[in-house]
C-alpha cells in the first residue's frame, strides 16, 4: 500500500472507537449509509486537524490518527481533491473559523429521519443551521466556504461520514 502525506486542506478520513463509534456506524447503517468510516476531519497546515467534537469544533495534532490500527490498516485515509495551492489556503482558512462551532448528535437524529423519507421545511431548517454540525457537515463547510463544491446539488449539511466514501475510500 502506498502511503499518502496528508496536505492542507485534505479531508481525512477515520474510525470513532468505542460506543460512540459503534453509535454513529449503527446510524449510519440505519439510513443505508454504511461505511466503514465513521469521522471525518480536515487537514490543516502546521501538521494540525480541525474536526467536530461533541465539546465542539476543535484543532489536534494530525498525529492523533497517524500509523496503523493494530490490524495494520491505516488509522486515517485522506482524500486528495486535486485542489490548487489556492483553495488549500482558503479550505484551511475557513475550517480554521470553524473552531468551537457546536456539535450535535441531533443533526445525526435529523438526517436519519429525512434520510427515512420524513420531509418538513422544519427540519430541513434544522439541518441546513451551520450553527451546529457533526464532523462530516463541517469538513464540506469548510470546503464550499472556501468555493470548492464537494458534492454539487447536495445540501452539503445533509452529508454524513459515509458520504465521503463517495470518493472511493471503501
Amino acid at each position: 500500500m502506498k502511503t499518502y502525506t496528508p496536505k492542507p486542506g485534505d479531508i481525512g478520513l477515520t474510525r470513532i472507537t468505542g460506543l460512540t463509534g459503534i453509535l454513529v456506524g449503527l446510524g449510519q447503517f440505519i439510513i443505508r449509509d454504511a461505511s466503514r468510516y465513521t469521522h471525518v476531519f480536515v487537514v490543516l497546515d502546521s501538521n494540525e486537524l480541525i474536526e467536530a467534537m461533541p465539546g465542539g469544533a476543535k484543532i489536534e495534532s494530525l498525529d492523533k490518527y497517524a500509523g496503523t490500527t493494530k490490524h495494520g490498516s491505516p488509522k486515517a485515509v485522506y482524500i486528495d481533491m486535486g485542489l490548487t495551492s489556492e483553495q488549500r489556503i482558503r479550505i484551511v482558512d475557513e475550517a480554521r473559523k470553524l473552531v468551537g462551532t457546536p456539535y450535535s448528535f441531533l443533526d445525526y437524529l435529523a438526517l436519519a429521519v429525512e434520510r427515512l423519507g420524513f420531509k418538513s421545511a422544519r427540519l430541513e431548517k434544522y439541518i441546513a443551521d451551520t450553527g451546529h454540525m457533526i464532523c462530516s457537515q463541517l469538513a464540506v463547510e469548510a470546503c464550499e466556504r472556501a468555493g470548492v463544491d464537494v458534492f454539487g446539488q447536495e445540501l452539503s449539511q445533509k452529508i454524513t461520514p459515509g458520504d465521503w466514501t463517495y470518493f472511493g475510500y471503501e
